[in-house]
């Protein structure tokens, strides 16, 4: 007999775990490979809502503390705190700043596997969280457990992502995977795009410059690679 979820787990879609992609053996400072950098755009990628099923982790979180029975349906709104009652709110919140939070996120295979499959035709991968900088080891250890290649990994809390766009312009353009939508409006620029995968909480993007929403990991892969 399979075993039953507590009461409030909030389960995460079914997935497989990629297997470790790893990039040709060519050396960081081979031609071939500074020029396969220079004609792609380097790639950001979100932990938490992208690589990372956090929103189940806050909603089993918060029925286990309060014996309530969210589901992922309710999250109308990004940030959760907006619509939870107060005391639960506060509470979440002072779960974001614990580093051991974030230590058991189920990874979102899909996402994982999609940025493998980048990483693995030399597109420059940076991992950028709004976690504070004291889940940096947590972070890394994560990404480790599931197998997640990377060239740089910027663990600062909210300004982590603005800090790389900061660096990226026309002439060295940047890809955003973050479902957050306050960065549609507060990283996209000429060089800059915003692609966020489409969640409950997703409003309508039509009209947001540099802004794409999309439905599928692999159609993001084709998208990229063809």
């Amino acid at each position: 007999m399979a075993r039953q979820a507590a009461p409030g787990t909030v389960r995460e879609p079914a997935g497989e775990a990629p297997a470790c992609v790893r990039r040709p053996d060519v050396p960081r400072l081979d031609r071939v490979f500074k020029a396969a950098y220079a004609a792609k755009p380097t790639l950001l990628f979100d932990i938490d809502g992208v690589l990372a099923f956090l929103a189940h982790t806050i909603l089993t979180a918060v029925n286990a503390r309060f014996g309530t029975s969210y589901a992922i349906d309710d999250m109308r709104r990004y940030w959760v705190e907006s619509w939870l009652p107060p005391e639960q709110g506060d509470w979440l919140a002072d779960r974001f700043d614990e580093p051991d939070f974030y230590a058991t996120v189920a990874p979102d295979y899909r996402a994982v596997d999609a940025l493998l499959q980048l990483y693995a035709r030399v597109f420059r991968v940076v991992i950028a969280t709004d976690r504070p900088a004291s889940a940096a080891d947590v972070t890394r250890a994560w990404l480790a457990r599931y197998g997640v290649s990377f060239d740089e990994l910027v663990v600062d809390g909210p300004g982590s992502k603005a800090t790389v766009a900061a660096r990226h312009d026309e002439d060295d353009p940047l890809i955003v995977f973050d479902d957050d939508p306050r960065k549609w409006l507060e990283l996209p620029r000429p060089g800059v795009e915003v692609w966020s995968p489409r969640r409950v909480w997703t409003p309508n993007e039509a009209g947001l410059f540099n802004v794409t929403v999309f439905d599928s990991w692999p159609a993001v892969v084709r998208r990229l690679t063809q």
